[in-house]
């Protein structure tokens, strides 16, 4: 289970979550009650329908890792095509800088008491219908507070300690710190799949944010995201420690993953399907 609390001080934020690595849910989080009061898409629309804004392109009806492409549009084309029938799990609004995109929320929404403010890095906004986000964790000492402001969004959560349970990319790409595994939310048999055998050893947290509530994602914890209908979040992404438990195993399962990597490279006989198939 993971704990939840009503609202915290930044000192008991640091000191029980952040110095642990340990996640938590804040169930009240005031600073963006504006928001979740008049937020919604058609609402941010009719505010400022010509904003330009940075959509991700999906295959239709595929849960896929990675989108296909990146298109820019307006607001108003956004939301036309993902209320499109057919079209809500193909574009999302995903990981736009909140106060480019959305000036007014700069009125809306401010940055949580408890998070240490000359710690925070950027904010990032998240809007779609049916979204799905696949298993990613954040590169250490990237620390971050996914709150929601409309609808619900279920979260998947994997401690850091079980880092190659979730067969991360090789170190070397570009997408070292996603999994390999297209894990869907809805399927209740999601860490049976035989081609993935490690799953079944894995700890699962499932979590469900609804509108004014938190979670803290600590820096190494691998994590799923899915918006249930309109959804619209905002995660506040803020400076952790090098020197704490979590980044220690993060490292160290990296260190094994680049020795493994290594060792492929030095026998040139054996295939990359080979290569993966040895860490299964």
């Amino acid at each position: 289970m993971i704990e939840e609390v009503s609202t915290i001080s930044e000192a008991d934020f640091k000191r029980n979550y952040i110095n642990k690595g340990k996640p938590v849910i804040i169930r009240h989080s005031t600073e963006v009650a504006q928001a979740c009061k008049f937020w919604s898409m058609n609402y941010l629309t009719e505010k400022q329908p010509e904003q330009q804004v940075r959509v991700a392109s999906y295959e239709d009806n595929k849960l896929t890792l990675f989108p296909l492409e990146y298109l820019k549009m307006t607001m108003r084309k956004f939301t036309e095509l993902v209320r499109k029938d057919g079209n809500h799990k193909k574009y999302y609004l995903a990981e736009a800088n909140l106060d480019q995109t959305l000036p007014i929320s700069k009125n809306e929404i401010s940055i949580p008491h408890f998070i240490p403010k000359n710690k925070l890095l950027y904010k990032l906004l998240f809007i779609g219908i049916d979204t799905l986000t696949s298993a990613h964790y954040h590169f250490p000492p990237l620390e971050a507070l996914l709150t929601q402001v409309v609808g619900e969004k279920k979260v998947l959560l994997y401690p850091a300690a079980q880092y190659k349970l979730l067969y991360p990319f090789p170190w070397y790409s570009k997408y070292s710190n996603w999994s390999r595994v297209p894990i869907d939310p809805n399927d209740e048999n999601r860490l049976c799949a035989k081609e993935y055998p490690k799953l079944k050893n894995i700890n699962e947290y499932v979590v469900l944010l609804g509108p004014g509530e938190s979670l803290y994602i600590p820096q190494g914890w691998f994590h799923v995201a899915q918006g249930i209908g309109e959804s619209i979040s905002v995660s506040f992404f803020f400076k952790g420690s090098l020197f704490n438990s979590t980044f220690y195993l993060v490292c160290t399962a990296i260190a094994a993953n680049f020795l493994k990597s290594t060792l492929w490279l030095r026998k040139p006989k054996l295939s990359l399907t080979e290569f993966d198939s040895r860490e299964k």
